[in-house]
């Protein structure tokens, strides 16, 4: 998989292209595909579930931890 620049700049250009996705479902279309990039389940009751040891991450840098750990994931 190719290097992807993960300057701020640059990944709002590169983003551009999802703003067709009304903004009422972006989140569940995200966790989706990180569910998918995964490989875990697809059930909504598991990933909440599984997702609660995450709940001491402060909610204001929930977005910033993200955008973090996806550049992480796309780089490997």
């Amino acid at each position: 998989m190719a290097s992807v620049n993960c300057d701020p700049a640059a990944l709002v250009a590169a983003a551009k292209c999802f703003e067709c996705i009304p903004e009422s479902m972006q989140k569940s279309v995200e966790l989706y595909l990180l569910a998918v990039i995964a490989g875990g389940s697809l059930d909504p009751a598991t990933l909440v579930q599984n997702a609660k040891c995450f709940m001491c991450i402060p909610k204001s840098m929930r977005d910033s931890v993200q955008e973090y750990l996806l550049c992480q994931i796309l780089n490997k």
